[in-house]
């Protein structure tokens, strides 16, 4: 009778790949460990990790967003966050669903701001208000005397 021959990757069932954490070290070896739950992609181990990395770069993206002041009182401050926006969004910084949602917030804002005035494009209007002395014809006096009267 033969000795049974065993494989030794056999000898450990393996979950798939679905089935198993995301989590990926720096040496790039990937943890072995069962999913907690389908929609968090990590083990309970290392759903703790993550969702602390999360909560600390959500809040340095906060403070980057609003670093002029939480009050966007008009649109210079509105177009700054937009930009600073703009700039998280393609360096991956925020998810493109969340960037979309704070641009629509952004344009929201600008609706219900007022229309910016530029005072050089307004016109001028000149009031001349100078005191007159009594024999001074007033435009309601020249009106009223034809001009061959003297």
């Amino acid at each position: 009778m033969l000795p049974k021959v065993t494989d030794s990757t056999d000898s450990k069932p393996r979950s798939l790949d679905k089935d198993r954490c995301r989590y990926t070290s720096a040496h790039g070896r990937r943890c072995l460990n069962p999913l907690r739950s389908a929609a968090a992609g990590f083990c309970i181990i290392h759903e703790r990790f993550a969702e602390q990395r999360n909560d600390s770069e959500a809040q340095s993206v906060s403070t980057e967003l609003l670093s002029g002041g939480p009050n966007l009182q008009n649109r210079n401050d509105v177009g700054r966050v937009t930009a600073q926006l703009f700039t998280m969004i393609a360096q991956r910084r925020i998810r493109q669903r969340e960037g979309a949602l704070l641009a629509y917030v952004a344009s929201l804002l600008l609706q219900t701001m007022g229309a910016v005035v530029d005072p050089a494009t307004l016109p001028v209007r000149v009031i001349w208000d100078i005191p007159m002395g009594p024999d001074h014809p007033t435009p309601e006096n020249n009106n009223s005397k034809s001009p061959n009267e003297p």
